[in-house]
């Protein structure tokens, strides 16, 4: 379509990405926010079902991301992604040790009847085509989210 018509255009996979920002119901904002309320002596269960293997990122790089891939001189399409998973366990792990608390007396993780795969994301023809790379993923990730928790309820 682009082609045809001379358009200039990219298409970008963004993999799961949050912020402190976002919304309170993705599953990140969800486990930080329990993880928050864990620390002030709410002790409510948290259920969740086990996601698999994701490559969560910080909502911030990822625009950064999209903005330099929007302005190649040669439009490529991409994933973007930190190239970095984590599962549903350890993200409630390193929030619930964030706030010095022991996520499995707070959370229930049960089995996924299925995990669908990921796209692979090829970190080094990103980082080629756009000079990026993610710097906030894993623990440091999770403790971003932490903070914003803390600091928004």
């Amino acid at each position: 379509y682009r082609r045809d018509r001379g358009l200039r255009a990219v298409n970008a996979i963004l993999h799961a990405h949050d912020s402190r920002l976002g919304s309170a119901d993705t599953l990140p904002a969800r486990i930080t926010t329990a993880a928050w309320r864990a620390a002030q002596g709410d002790n409510a269960p948290l259920d969740l079902v086990e996601t698999g293997p994701r490559d969560w990122g910080w909502t911030a790089e990822y625009v950064d991301a999209v903005a330099r891939l929007a302005a190649l001189d040669r439009p490529i399409d991409l994933a973007i992604g930190s190239g970095h998973s984590l599962d549903t366990a350890e993200f409630a792990k390193y929030a619930f040790e964030f706030f010095k608390r022991d996520a499995g007396q707070h959370v229930r993780i049960a089995p996924p009847a299925a995990i669908p795969a990921e796209p692979e994301i090829d970190t080094a023809r990103l980082k080629a085509a756009t000079g990026w790379s993610a710097s906030t993923w894993g623990r440091d990730f999770v403790r971003a989210l932490c903070e914003g928790a803390a600091s928004r309820t």
